[in-house]
C-alpha cells in the first residue's frame, strides 16, 4: 500500500523517473510492488491498487496519470520476467493481456512456454494465425449466425469452437489449457479453409465465415496476444 500510494501520489506531480535519476527510489518501489505479490501468489490488479491509493492522494491524481503510472509498473514486470528466463515474445504476448496483473503474466509465461516447445505447436499456431490474420482488420465485433452456414465444414468448425470456448471457460487457469485447445482446432480450421472462401459474394454467408473466424481468434484473449509470439 504504502509503495502504491509513493508511486500514484509522485507520478501525480510529475515526479516521474528519468534516465538513472530516480530520487524517490520509484522503480525500486514498483519491482517491490511485483516481487510482493509474485512471492505470494497473489492475484491482484495493478490498475485497481493505484486507483484506490489516487483516491487518497491529498493532489489531483488525474486518469493519465494513472495510466502512466500503471505502463512505468507493467516495464518492471517485463524486466522481472526475462530475468526469470521467459522469451520476449512470450513476455510481450502475455503482458499484451496479462500485464496488470503479474502473478498470472508469470503463470501464463510458464504456460506459453511450454506449449510453444511441443513438437505440435507450430502447425497448430499456424492454423490459428491464419484464422486471426484474415480477421485482425475487423472493426467491428461480428456476431455468430450458424443459420447462415451452407457447408458442413462450416458447421464442423463452428462445433470445435463451441468446444474450445467451454473448455477454457471451465479451466481454472486457461493458460494451461490453451496449446491444447487450438491443436484440436488445427484440421478444423485447416479444412475450413481449403473448402470455403471466407469472401465470398453472398454477405451473410461472408460475414457468418467471418464471426466465426473472429471468434476462434479471440479465444486466447485471457492468456496472451499470440500475434506477438515469433512466426505469426
Amino acid at each position: 500500500a504504502d509503495k502504491l500510494d509513493a508511486l500514484s501520489g509522485l507520478f501525480a506531480v510529475k515526479a516521474i523517473p528519468t534516465g538513472s535519476a530516480d530520487p524517490f527510489g520509484l522503480r525500486r518501489s514498483a519491482l517491490g510492488i511485483l516481487n510482493s505479490l509474485i512471492a505470494a501468489g497473489a492475484d491482484f490488479s495493478v490498475r485497481a491498487g493505484l486507483e484506490a491509493a489516487a483516491m487518497q492522494q491529498p493532489v489531483a491524481v488525474s486518469a493519465e496519470a494513472t495510466a502512466e503510472t500503471a505502463l512505468f509498473v507493467e516495464r518492471r514486470l517485463q524486466g522481472v520476467l526475462a530475468e526469470q528466463g521467459f522469451a520476449f515474445d512470450v513476455v510481450d504476448a502475455v503482458l499484451a493481456a496479462r500485464g496488470d496483473n503479474p502473478i498470472a503474466a508469470v503463470r501464463a509465461c510458464v504456460a506459453l512456454s511450454e506449449t510453444v516447445r511441443q513438437p505440435w505447436w507450430s502447425d497448430a499456431f499456424t492454423a490459428y494465425a491464419r484464422a486471426a490474420r484474415i480477421t485482425r482488420g475487423l472493426n467491428e465485433q461480428m456476431a455468430l449466425h450458424e443459420a447462415a452456414y451452407v457447408e458442413p465444414v462450416e458447421y464442423e468448425l463452428y462445433a470445435a469452437y463451441v468446444a474450445a470456448e467451454a473448455a477454457l471457460a471451465a479451466a481454472p487457469e486457461p493458460a494451461v489449457m490453451l496449446g491444447e485447445t487450438l491443436r484440436a482446432l488445427q484440421t478444423p480450421i485447416n479444412t475450413f479453409f481449403a473448402r470455403v472462401l471466407v469472401n465470398a459474394e453472398e454477405e451473410a454467408v461472408r460475414r457468418a465465415r467471418l464471426a466465426l473466424l473472429q471468434r476462434i481468434a479471440q479465444l486466447p484473449a485471457r492468456v496472451a496476444e499470440l500475434s506477438k509470439l515469433q512466426g505469426f
